[in-house]
């Protein structure tokens, strides 16, 4: 059941506020009234669930009302038994018959009155079976002195009859409140499911557009390494070999520095050191092959040379490369043409 909104005695809008705390407030019959899923306001005796509110004080109150005035006919009526007395059964029997006219009259008319007031209710049939049934017993026997102070009691109990199916009327289901209610579930039903659909498109659009980023870096990062693997020179290096003399004919042992310019680690360097006579430069005296592990991007790394008692002169090569984040193989890969350096 939704909850309301009211406006108080200084056109404030309070609530929300659930049917039966709205109750409590004891509001009039004008106050207005919306519930949380309208924007317009109507008067609180509009609302289907407020309604019978002030149907039911309408209906005690009649009730509180009228019973006096039939009581005071009827008891104005049992003064007569006197008269009856002196004339006879004829006379009984015409006041019998005019005494039933009057109470029959007056219940007709309460009972007219409270059928327009609450129109639609199943319980104003009940009424008028039991002033049929009271109609026919007055019919079918002459109300004698005793009967008069008796149909008091019989009036009271159509009129306390009335009563108690006023008071248990606002229990009643309104039709009309229910299809509200249920078109108003339904509605929400709908609502959340297209809300999941848009929730479920948007984060199908999402991935999709996630995917096709990652497409797109992993076939700039192919690119870019297919580039370092055919142009390795350009990014790995060696530095300055600072060998120093030592004695009449050899040298110390030096430092081969290797100069990484990718952006991934190199797992192995191969340099191969060739040691030169001095007078005799196309003379290679002997060579040595060095191994760096482990270059770090973007750096460098040391490998040592050793020494040589017979040459004054040493010059570097590197001879294999292999890096593993690069998928670098060199002198040989497994790549096709064009990417021949390509390694797993």
């Amino acid at each position: 059941m939704p909850n309301y909104y009211y406006k108080d005695a200084a056109g404030q809008e309070q609530g929300p506020l659930s049917i039966e705390e709205l109750l409590k407030l004891n509001i009039s019959a004008d106050t207005p009234v919306r519930d949380e899923f309208q924007t317009e306001w109507k008067t609180a005796e509009q609302i289907a669930e407020l309604k019978n509110n002030w149907a039911t004080s309408t209906t005690n109150s009649d009730a509180v009302v009228t019973e006096p005035v039939i009581s005071k006919t009827i008891t104005a009526a049992a003064a007569t038994p006197a008269v009856a007395k002196v004339t006879g059964v004829k006379s009984t029997a015409w006041l019998s018959y005019l005494l039933s006219l009057l109470v029959l009259g007056g219940v007709g008319y309460f009972v007219y009155q409270d059928i327009e007031k609450n129109k639609g209710n199943s319980n104003a049939i009940e009424i008028l079976n039991m002033t049929t049934s009271s109609t026919d017993s007055a019919n079918a026997e002459p109300v004698t002195t005793s009967d008069v102070n008796n149909s008091d009691t019989a009036v009271s109990t159509v009129i306390d009859a009335d009563t108690t199916s006023t008071v248990v009327s606002p229990a009643t289901t309104d039709p009309t409140t229910a299809t509200n209610t249920k078109d108003k579930q339904q509605l929400l039903a709908k609502q959340k499911a297209e809300d999941e659909k848009k929730k479920q498109q948007l984060l199908a659009k999402q991935k999709a557009e996630d995917e096709k980023k990652k497409l797109l870096a992993a076939q700039a990062l192919a690119a870019k390494q297919l580039q370092m693997r055919n142009n390795w020179s350009k990014y790995i290096s060696l530095g300055s070999l600072n060998y120093q003399p030592k004695g009449d004919d050899g040298m110390t042992a030096f430092d081969v520095p290797v100069i990484n310019g990718t952006d991934v680690t190199l797992n192995k360097v191969t340099v191969r050191i060739d040691y030169y006579k001095k007078e005799k430069k196309d003379k290679i005296v002997s060579t040595e092959t060095i191994t760096i592990y482990n270059v770090p991007p973007k750096s460098g790394l040391n490998g040592k040379a050793p020494e040589n008692k017979k040459a004054r002169k040493a010059v570097a090569t590197i001879t294999s490369i292999t890096s593993r984040q690069l998928n670098f193989c060199y002198p040989q890969g497994s790549g096709k043409s064009g990417d021949a350096y390509y390694c797993n």
